[in-house]
């Protein structure tokens, strides 16, 4: 009996995605709050809170678009689990009504017949992983103008920070 919370969980998750990206109300969606509150407000040269600057004015409308991207991009992944689930469940049953399902091995002849196909899909879920987090982050940094590591020169003159490699 998981399928109804499920549902729910997809209908929520769905909606709550595209009413943050479409919504015409500034308040709720990233689009709208870009062009028609700080959108409106540059065009006239004022400033909004919490921007002080034009340059945060204008980081705000940049995130925005961020936003609306990833929560569009998180909508689009929501979809796409579903597709798969439905497909993967309608696979399986349908594989399972035609035959009888039969072991044959002892347990330890099954669980190495698995591990290559084990292997690949921890190897894929793990490169997926990596690659989530890396754009995740790239994204975060943007969004909070945070500089990547590389980009952050030290200053002369001060203490150098060592570490036990050093």
């Amino acid at each position: 009996m998981t399928i109804a919370p499920a549902t729910w969980l997809v209908v929520c998750t769905i909606t709550a995605g595209l009413e943050k990206v479409f919504s015409p109300d500034p308040n709720v969606g990233f689009v709208s709050q870009r062009r028609l509150k700080y959108g409106d407000a540059i065009a006239a040269g004022q400033l909004l809170a919490p921007a002080k600057t034009a340059a945060e004015m204008t980081r705000i409308v940049v995130n925005d678009y961020v936003d609306a991207a990833l929560a569009a991009v998180f909508v689009l992944v929501v979809i796409a689990t579903v597709i798969y689930g439905v497909r993967s469940i309608w696979r399986g049953a349908g594989q399972s009504a035609g035959k009888p399902q039969s072991r044959s091995g002892s347990p330890g002849q099954l669980r190495e017949a698995a591990m290559p196909d084990l292997q690949n899909l921890f190897d894929r879920s793990a490169k997926a992983a990596g690659t989530a987090a890396y754009w995740t982050t790239r994204a975060a940094r943007l969004m909070v103008g945070v500089p990547r590591l590389r980009d952050i020169r030290p200053r002369t003159g001060g203490p150098t920070i060592r570490t036990s490699r050093s």
